[in-house]
């Protein structure tokens, strides 16, 4: 009789063992391996950069068991969101948006212990710092402009062609298309307000051929320009398109392997394709 009584509890032990075996247990690896995220994207992305973002993040709590806030619309780093920063124990901080690229470079410094990601999403016009080991800075390259229209460029001067070139301070025209002794053809719609009639005499006193739109202006300034009677070329509506889902699924190989690669960093050509428009 006691045999029989200890068959069945040997059978229900083995039972309890054997389901045991296919139950998951978290390692501390995978402990570990667990991330929080800020994203912050600003007013200006486009609405297919928003919904990349928005697809990104879900998969990324799906498959990496990542766990993320969204700040979705910034126009600046508030004191709401650098409060967030210091208060939340985020892994890192991703920025997408070139309007907060140049603040994030400055908060970053302010809290090393958080990994900052920066996505630029418009044409780089100059060259870019990051200095700080905990930052990784994504952009256009800076020459990609001028890269693209240099030819044209290049066979306006060898036919002796003179150009006047509009643009704003922050935006300066590259030396190798107007040198510092040609700083007459170039007009700064910035720098006053009589922009326009400088344009005019110069255009008028150098018998110019073309004008060139280096920076934007709006309608009202291109329709003036254009009652000058001379051949605009509008550079400034060269556009890049972002690739968002290359550009946040290399992000995250970045996070789930843990390798950090700081610095300033170009778009390939497969993330960023440069157009004229």
């Amino acid at each position: 009789m006691k045999a029989k009584a200890i068959l069945p509890a040997l059978a229900i032990i083995l039972l309890l063992c054997s389901c045991g075996k296919n139950i998951p247990t978290i390692t501390a690896d995978q402990l570990k391996s667990k991330h929080a995220v800020l994203m912050v994207t600003s007013a200006e992305l486009s609405d297919s950069g928003k919904a990349a973002v928005q697809k990104a993040l879900a998969n990324w709590r799906q498959t990496q068991n990542i766990s993320y806030e969204w700040v979705s619309g910034a126009s600046e780093l508030n004191d709401d969101i650098v409060g967030n920063i210091e208060s939340v124990p985020y892994d890192y901080v991703l920025l997408v948006g070139s309007s907060l690229s140049q603040q994030a470079l400055t908060v970053s410094a302010q809290y090393p212990d958080k990994k900052w990601m920066l996505f630029d999403d418009d044409m780089a016009r100059q060259p870019a710092a990051a200095s700080n080991a905990n930052v990784m800075y994504k952009r256009t390259d800076p020459n990609l402009l001028q890269n693209d229209w240099n030819d044209w460029v290049q066979t306006q001067l060898q036919q002796g062609i003179s150009m006047e070139w509009v643009t704003q301070t922050a935006k300066p025209v590259p030396s190798n298309w107007a040198p510092s002794e040609e700083a007459d053809h170039i007009v700064y719609t910035d720098s006053a307000a009589t922009w326009f009639s400088q344009l005019q005499f110069q255009a008028k006193q150098h018998g110019s051929g073309w004008i060139v739109l280096y920076g934007k202006v709006d309608n009202n300034a291109l329709q003036r320009i254009k009652t000058l009677g001379i051949q605009v070329t509008n550079m400034s509506e060269g556009k890049v398109e972002m690739n968002w889902d290359d550009i946040l699924s290399g992000a995250l190989d970045m996070i789930a392997s843990s390798k950090w690669n700081p610095g300033i960093q170009q778009y390939t050509g497969s993330e960023a394709v440069f157009s004229r428009k």
